[in-house]
């Protein structure tokens, strides 16, 4: 008789404001542990490597960074140099205070180290957004920042800010299609716009976005369009007039060259199946099956419609990130 009371004390007691408030300090103290874990370690690594490795690129971010700090225009021996991606030298310019160039070099790499480590915190608020347990969102964290990418927060390139920032857009990005409102739109828009400008190559994101958001919910894009119909013809003819203005290739600036790139299906397919093969042995061959599982499951039957506009998302950008650098590769 009494079995039901001692149930639904428990059940009270679990759900009580003081559990709840340990549970989430504890949450958080576990992802600050998990961040502070892969600093140290990053940093380390990093101050162990005392000079430039990665020729053309941290010479020309490092010297972008310089000119930023002392002159405010990214100049490369006294010249303009034309690159879109300017978030990381612009991040790291002001380190240029400290006067000695070895200790912003160490700094910057500092810096880096944190920026990698902090790709753990999007990546662990997305798993909190699909209901995943504590236990599997902390893996999940903590996988991303065993990814072989990362080894890059010792140098001095904008590979480790995009990714991080990229993460933060993909977070937006499933938030807003899985309740398109205005400010979630919005900050999709932002860090779209952020990642972008740590790396050209993330252009996509936001084709990416339109494209899932018409096949999730066609209907609903098409009314916010017509709601808000003066608003999207400004912005679609005031990105036009840029882009006429300027020219693609002066947008696009050390980039311009895509321009000039072949369509060759043969030589792109090549290279997909390259990076792909490549791609998986980096990730884990263990891992693979399991994710391509999960995201066919998520789409074909969802339990919430989050978890579509998941794999959705994550599916077309993969696609899109996969044809871009087969691209390269076979031009």
């Amino acid at each position: 008789m009494f079995l039901p009371l001692d149930g639904g004390r428990q059940a009270n007691s679990e759900n009580s404001p003081l559990l709840k408030r340990w549970s989430a300090q504890k949450e958080v103290l576990a992802l600050v542990v998990l961040i502070g874990v892969s600093f140290a370690l990053r940093l380390l690594g990093g101050l162990g490597r005392p000079t430039l490795i990665l020729v053309p690129d941290e010479y020309v971010y490092s010297e972008l960074s310089r000119s930023l700090a002392f002159h405010f225009e990214p100049l490369i021996r006294g010249h303009l140099a034309h690159y879109p991606s300017l978030a990381f030298p612009l991040l790291s310019a002001p380190l240029w205070a400290f006067g000695d160039p070895e200790l912003v070099y160490k700094l910057t790499q500092g810096l880096n180290a944190l920026v990698a480590s902090l790709s753990a915190v999007p990546v662990f608020l997305l798993a909190r957004e699909l209901r995943l347990r504590l236990a599997a969102r902390l893996g999940v964290a903590a996988l991303t920042l065993a990814l072989p990418g990362l080894a890059f927060a010792s140098y001095i390139s904008t590979d480790v800010l995009g990714f991080t920032l990229c993460l933060c857009a993909l977070l937006a990005a499933v938030r807003a299609l899985d309740q398109p409102t205005p400010r979630r739109l919005a900050l999709f828009l932002a860090f779209a716009a952020l990642t972008s400008f740590a790396r050209i190559q993330y252009v996509v994101l936001v084709p990416v976005f339109l494209l899932a958001w018409a096949v999730l919910d066609p209907r609903g894009i098409y009314s916010l369009a017509r709601r808000h119909l003066v608003v999207c013809a400004t912005t679609v003819a005031v990105l036009a007039a840029a882009l006429a203005g300027l020219g693609p290739r002066s947008l696009l600036g050390g980039y311009g060259d895509v321009l000039d790139f072949g369509i060759r299906p043969l030589g792109t397919a090549r290279w997909i199946s390259i990076d792909l093969l490549v791609l998986a042995f980096a990730v884990g061959a263990a891992v693979v099956p399991g994710a391509i599982v999960g995201l066919a499951v998520s789409l074909a039957q969802p339990r919430r419609r989050i978890e579509r506009a998941f794999s959705l998302f994550v599916v077309l950008l993969f696609a899109s990130l996969l044809v871009e650098a087969g691209l390269f590769a076979s031009n």
